[in-house]
């Protein structure tokens, strides 16, 4: 069987020319979908859809091929989920669309292609590479390339595994907007019971309140100052919830391992308005 999971490289800001692309490339994508999706009547499959518009769309927006495809196929995916226009999607780049290269100084790049041009953004290298770095080292293979409507950037990933294992125990993970809970239980039994990311919830609190503080003097003072400590502040907020995520999943993890146990994680049920 295949396994599948997306991890999150984080890339350096890119300049503005080339962020410039990156949102045409994804505006460009964005109508094709709507476009496409005018076009469902009367279709049947996916590949109908394709001999329907496909010579329309590239004469008439001028990009990648595999773009065009991209586009309708995303269109066909999620035509049983919209209702209306849609108001953002995901644009995908399989692999005739990226790569990884490396600079002359041995700095990390993802080319990507464009609408009419190829660009590449550097890499960060920080926990988030090494990470990625050491699934392609186990075998894992990178299949495509997702970029989100804030132009953030995920790397799907898969390998072929052997089927799961059934062990004897079950970890069980419930989680709060506090802290997550894990038990680890065996024929009824509670073998260890613990408590993670407490200091999440907390860290969080003191970063929103020191957000709030700099929006109110920016309203007040200075937008500028203000401006660049908020985007400042926003970055150490992300890579500090990035980085306990991943510890908190290596414990958790790590737990499994020492008591043998397969890990079950809990379904939230939808509220009812």
């Amino acid at each position: 069987m295949r396994a599948q999971k997306c991890l999150s490289p984080n890339l350096l800001e890119p300049t503005r020319v080339k962020e410039r692309l990156l949102r045409e490339t994804y505006k460009t994508f964005f109508y094709i979908i709507k476009e496409a999706l005018d076009h469902l009547d009367g279709v049947r499959s996916r590949a109908e859809l394709h001999e329907r518009t496909y010579e329309k769309f590239k004469d008439k927006y001028r990009v990648a091929s595999q773009l065009v495809i991209e586009a309708t196929s995303y269109a066909w995916s999620s035509r049983k989920t919209i209702n209306e226009k849609p108001k953002k999607c995901i644009v995908r780049f399989d692999r005739r669309l990226f790569s990884f290269k490396k600079t002359k100084r041995n700095n990390p790049v993802l080319s990507l292609r464009l609408n009419r041009s190829r660009v590449a953004i550097s890499i960060s290298q920080d926990g988030a590479h090494k990470r990625l770095q050491q699934h392609l080292e186990d075998g894992w293979r990178i299949t495509s390339i997702i970029m989100k409507h804030n132009l953030n950037f995920l790397a799907v990933i898969s390998k072929e595994v052997s089927k799961p294992i059934i062990r004897p125990n079950v970890l069980g993970v419930d989680m709060n907007s506090s802290k997550i809970a894990v038990t680890i239980i065996c024929k009824g039994k509670v073998l260890k019971q613990t408590y993670l990311g407490q200091d999440l919830s907390v860290r969080q609190f003191k970063f929103e309140e020191r957000r709030a503080e700099l929006q109110k003097y920016r309203d007040r003072f200075s937008r500028g100052k203000a401006g660049l400590k908020l985007k400042k502040l926003s970055g150490k907020q992300r890579n500090y919830i990035r980085t306990r995520i991943w510890q908190i999943s290596n414990q958790i993890v790590d737990l499994a391992k020492r008591f043998n146990a397969n890990i079950a994680v809990e379904r939230k049920s939808p509220q009812k308005a």
